[in-house]
């Protein structure tokens, strides 16, 4: 483990040191509170395990321990142990450690092997811990990505065009939603199966994702449909960024295992946000959906563009 070690004792300190370079640990060891919290704020997530005395210039250590918990929370920094290191036996002394953020009090002086059994113990919490950590970024991902394509799904799709768009308002800036449908993909799972659907989906997300722009954002929304966030745009350039992206998919060729190539194309609806009028997300879904019907009417494959509420 990393374990960070603040003490003004200078015998004592080597002491601990010495007893945790024997264990095989890597050890930072520092003479007072202030130290620690450079040091904190230097390492952050790197730090295993603390071991803080309570009295100390400068800045003792419930005063550093306060200040650590409030980094922690507010640079969202997970949380490190602390284990508080003191001669008082005063239990509220104790009291007032836990009370600061610790999650241990040990009276000094600390033998060796009390000191190495509650090594041990840490270690486990903070395994399991890192297991935990990892289990709830798994989880996090699960959740905000389609398990076919590998693309965002619709509700972190939606999560982030909510964000982008406050974002667009506040600083004066336009911004695109379009809606992506695959022009006949039910003859595509009809004729070839659903495997031949899948392949087609990977297929077309992969291409996608590939070529997008730097800020933009692509994600499938369900079924054939697809939805597409372009953040730096404008009423000129934004039907070129489009056609770009229908042109991409209009480009692949899709082999099957029966030696039949699949070719598919998309109808695209968008809206640009209002120039005049105040529109959340699901307006603007609402008129991309609106676009989308009208390149689905006029013959599919191609881009229809809505802007202020009204279709152009």
């Amino acid at each position: 483990m990393n374990v960070l070690i603040a003490e003004d004792s200078k015998s004592y300190r080597l002491l601990l040191k010495a007893y945790l370079d024997q264990l095989g640990h890597e050890v930072t060891a520092v003479t007072d509170g202030q130290q620690a919290l450079d040091v904190f704020q230097q390492q952050g997530n790197a730090l295993d395990l603390i071991l803080m005395d309570v009295e100390m210039p400068v800045v003792n250590g419930i005063e550093a321990v306060e200040s650590i918990r409030t980094i922690q929370q507010t640079a969202d920094i997970e949380w490190t142990p602390v284990i508080f290191l003191s001669a008082s036996t005063d239990e509220a002394d104790l009291e007032a450690s836990i009370a600061s953020g610790g999650d241990d009090y040990l009276v000094k002086p600390v033998s060796q092997r009390v000191l190495s059994a509650k090594m041990l113990a840490m270690e486990r919490i903070i395994k399991m811990r890192q297991r935990l950590i990892q289990a709830n970024s798994e989880l996090k991902a699960l959740a905000s990505v389609d398990p076919l394509t590998g693309l965002y799904n619709r509700r972190h799709f939606e999560r982030i065009a909510h964000e982008e768009i406050r974002k667009a308002y506040r600083h004066g800036r336009n911004l695109c939603l379009a809606i992506l449908d695959l022009d006949h993909f039910k003859s595509i799972n009809d004729g070839y199966g659903h495997d031949a659907g899948d392949k087609t989906l990977i297929t077309v997300g992969s291409a996608v994702r590939a070529a997008l722009r730097s800020g933009d954002l692509f994600a499938r929304l369900g079924g054939e449909e697809f939805g597409l966030l372009i953040t730096e745009c404008d009423h000129s350039s934004i039907i070129p960024v489009l056609e770009r992206y229908r042109e991409i998919i209009a480009s692949q060729s899709i082999p099957l295992e029966n030696g039949d190539t699949i070719q598919v194309t998309t109808s695209v609806g968008a809206c640009l946000l209002g120039d005049s009028q105040r529109e959340d997300f699901s307006q603007l879904y609402k008129q991309a959906d609106i676009a989308l019907y009208r390149s689905k009417h006029n013959g599919r494959n191609r881009v229809t563009l809505s802007s202020a509420g009204s279709e152009r």
